[in-house]
């Protein structure tokens, strides 16, 4: 009988021990997207991404640009959008001055966000109205990102994006 008993506490023991490894941890539930995010020295998991095409009319191309990453903890949703204005027919690449506004403008970022939100769904919010995002076209749609930009309370933000759209 004592050995029964010995022989079901290590089985009671050892499934609970097997259904603990099988738990899910919190970044799988996650679509992960190829490429890297760093945003003040965070390295984020890409979740989402668009890179929206110019209106063909226009004698310029507004390019949209925005990234929905997850925090290393996982329990943090990361946003950053902004617009770069080109020239029709140019290839989007170069160093863009980030302007505090939502017109497009040439050759320049406009509209620069970056938010967090967490799982109180408390939003911190970064707008740039200053700095430069330096775009490098890496072909077949791979770029890369280089930011640093300044609210108008003097805080600063600098990511490094490299990703190949779909």
């Amino acid at each position: 009988m004592r050995i029964l008993a010995i022989a079901l506490f290590a089985l009671a023991c050892f499934t609970s021990t097997i259904s603990c490894e099988k738990e899910l941890k919190p970044c799988e539930n996650f679509i992960k997207l190829d490429g890297d995010i760093e945003v003040n020295g965070e390295k984020l998991l890409i979740n989402n991404t668009l890179l929206s095409s110019p209106d063909s009319l226009a004698i310029y191309a507004p390019y949209e640009v925005s990234f929905e990453s997850i925090g290393s903890g996982c329990e943090e949703i990361h946003r950053l959008r902004f617009y770069v204005t080109i020239p029709k027919g140019e290839k989007l690449a170069g160093d863009f001055e980030i302007l505090n506004t939502n017109v497009y403008t040439p050759n320049k970022s406009t509209s620069f966000s970056y938010d967090v939100r967490d799982q109180t769904k408390q939003i911190t919010f970064f707008t740039g109205n200053s700095g430069k995002v330096s775009v490098q076209d890496l072909g077949n749609r791979e770029y890369k990102f280089t930011i640093n930009a300044k609210d108008p309370e003097g805080k600063t933000l600098k990511a490094t994006i490299r990703h190949k759209f779909q």
